[in-house]
């Protein structure tokens, strides 16, 4: 079986650490950010809904 940086872009698993490093610090603030925005845009009644849209979606902007 092929380790799993060879999945990616990366060419060997040091790339993948600096990635996912990367990748979780630009999480850290993305997700706030949506969701002030999203609190923002929504009333108070339709925000449990919107936010659970958005924490069902979040995965599909990773493979798309």
């Amino acid at each position: 079986m092929l380790p799993l940086y060879c999945w990616g872009v990366s060419t060997n698993i040091s790339e993948e650490y600096v990635a996912s490093i990367l990748m979780g610090l630009s999480a850290g603030w993305i997700h706030p950010t949506t969701i002030k925005v999203l609190s923002a845009s929504f009333s108070r009644g339709e925000l449990p809904v919107v936010i659970g849209y958005y924490s069902l979606a979040w995965p599909f902007l990773l493979c798309c």
